[in-house]
């Protein structure tokens, strides 16, 4: 009921869907940016969903596809504006095709929901529970979402097509038809994986999926339905859901998160989102097979604006072997070093303290980060 006054917010999910190990991590991300749409999704799904963005700097468009039936939150202002636009479908029409159907609009509801937001989905890429289709059907952990967007290829074009028109619109000072939001050239969220039992949320500015480039709405249609021709997943993708975001906080050993897509650079991190702040936090241990570990930066954070290095050195265990490489674990005791921290900051007179930086008394964010350049990935 849109008409309710109770809050500004909508939860949506499909009725086979169990949502219970992930809801309080994904709630969590959406009040880190609440103006934008935010999914739960497997992995060949976020793969595939990352692949559909667009970008075209000169409309304003800087917009995604998002699969919604996993559960996803959103302000009711984009609901809003989707059942506007279902009541009113002659404004779907695109250049020389005809109208957008009743019966594909109700089958093209998340592609063009999602789209028209405008902005760049939030998705998190997480273990699915296993679903049935159908009573007497076998269990599914993913449906084929290569194949699935295929046949939804026809709504993708037109959402896209109005979407651009939309934005034409705008730019000649008349009203928006399609979606209301400007898009700014916005950087995806940081956080891309809800940890075991749905704690924490795993950060990493470590892209599976390069960030969509702009360019020309004429190319932007052909690259569209290029993407859409396939209907398996791409090497790529298959590379990416064997060591997924998910696999480095599913609490098992047995599996493993590598950032397939390149090796790590200077400035890259890891991390965590506690989602609450932690009044006695001392200690943080990661199992990692790189053998880079000991050189990266701990840092914490109350906000992750502000982020307070920690002059620790870990100890360090062996705990397994993983193709050749020694899994150690290390352990990083913070208690020492934020004492020290902020007795340097009680004892030292202002004016010799004033520009250093300011030890959290609480933490929520903990993130390790390269100063260096590495000719491996993170494993």
């Amino acid at each position: 009921d849109l008409s309710a006054a109770e809050t500004n917010v909508c939860y949506y999910q499909s009725a086979h869907r169990d949502a219970s190990g992930y809801t309080r991590s994904l709630w969590a991300n959406f009040l880190r940016a609440p103006k934008l749409l935010h999914t739960s999704v497997g992995a060949n799904t976020y793969f595939n969903d990352l692949e559909l963005t667009y970008r075209d700097d000169s409309f304003g468009l800087d917009s995604g596809f998002a699969f919604l039936s996993g559960g996803a939150y959103f302000q009711k202002s984009h609901a809003k504006n989707f059942v506007m636009r279902k009541r009113d479908q002659a404004e779907l029409a695109a250049e020389g095709e005809g109208l957008l159907g009743s019966e594909l609009f109700e089958q093209g509801s998340d592609v063009l929901f999602s789209l028209w937001v405008n902005r760049p989905p939030a998705e998190l890429s997480n273990n699915m529970v296993p679903f049935a289709a159908g009573i007497g059907e076998p269990k599914l952990y993913e449906r084929g979402a290569y194949e699935r967007r295929a046949r939804q290829k026809e709504v993708h074009v037109v959402a896209l097509k109005a979407l651009l028109k939309d934005r034409l619109r705008v730019m000649n000072g008349k009203e928006a038809k399609v979606s209301r939001t400007l898009a700014p050239a916005s950087q995806r969220l940081e956080t891309v994986s809800s940890c075991a039992k749905d704690r924490c949320l795993l950060t990493t500015n470590i892209q599976a999926v390069p960030r969509a480039r702009s360019m020309k709405s004429d190319k932007l249609g052909q690259l569209l339905r290029d993407r859409l021709e396939r209907t398996e997943a791409t090497p790529e993708c298959e590379v990416f859901k064997a060591h997924q975001y998910h696999y480095a906080v599913d609490g098992s050993m047995q599996t493993q998160w590598v950032t397939t897509s390149r090796n790590v650079t200077k400035g890259d991190y890891f991390g965590l989102d506690l989602l609450k702040l932690h009044k006695d936090l001392q200690q943080v241990s990661v199992a990692v097979a790189h053998p880079f570990q000991g050189e990266l930066v701990l840092e914490v954070s109350m906000d992750n604006r502000r982020w307070f290095p920690i002059a620790v050195k870990p100890s360090k265990a062996f705990a397994d072997v993983w193709r050749g490489f020694e899994v150690h674990r290390y352990t990083y005791d913070m208690s020492e070093s934020l004492a020290g921290a902020w007795q340097r900051i009680l004892e030292t007179p202002k004016a010799k303290h004033s520009s250093t930086p300011t030890p959290p008394l609480y933490i929520q964010h903990v993130r390790f980060r390269s100063q260096v350049s590495y000719k491996l990935p993170v494993i």
